[in-house]
């Protein structure tokens, strides 16, 4: 039996990117209302549209912005190309840290590295998106960053933390296991 058409793994990523984003929407609709503080749910969607951008590269990152906040948008049955528009150029500005030629540097960067994008990232995401959608001029602006860009931020940041930590503990216990 020979090997596989060369463009088949990457087409198996892309379904499994397609299907990833389809169980995050679900997760985003059914289980995150759940964890909501003050109306703030951190975005997992936005955390799998930087995982794809820097793993990708910068145009794969703002094209996943794109559909991704398109689904958000038809989901959550909001303004439709609010969400596109600030996943989009997220994406595109996190797209900047990637390495695509290695895709083992994810699981090396220094944790508070990889933080540090997903702060800037979810902080440009959030600023658009709330600035857009709330109009800052009804708000003050210390309650704009407390209340919406800055609450949303740093909730998003924090489970990016968790998932970056528990995932390098499931490739360590991998690592040990295979010893």
């Amino acid at each position: 039996m020979g090997s596989p058409l060369p463009g088949a793994r990457v087409w198996l990523r892309l379904l499994g990117y397609g299907i990833t984003a389809l169980l995050g929407a679900l997760v985003h609709v059914l289980l995150l209302p759940w964890i909501a503080a003050a109306g703030i749910v951190p975005d997992v969607l936005l955390l799998l549209t930087f995982w794809i951008a820097l793993r990708e590269g910068q145009m794969a990152g703002t094209a996943v912005g794109f559909a991704v906040g398109l689904l958000v948008d038809v989901v959550t049955q909001g303004q439709v190309g609010l969400n596109a528009f600030a996943k989009t150029v997220s994406g595109f500005i996190v797209g900047f840290f990637a390495h695509p030629e290695d895709p083992e540097w994810l699981f090396t960067v220094d944790f508070f590295t990889m933080l540090g994008i997903v702060t800037l990232g979810s902080a440009v995401h959030n600023v658009l998106y709330f600035a857009l959608f709330v109009h800052p001029l009804e708000v003050s602006p210390i309650g704009f960053v407390l209340k919406y860009a800055g609450a949303a931020t740093a909730y998003t940041v924090v489970v990016a933390a968790l998932l970056f930590l528990g995932g390098r503990l499931l490739r360590r216990r991998a690592a040990i296991s295979e010893q």
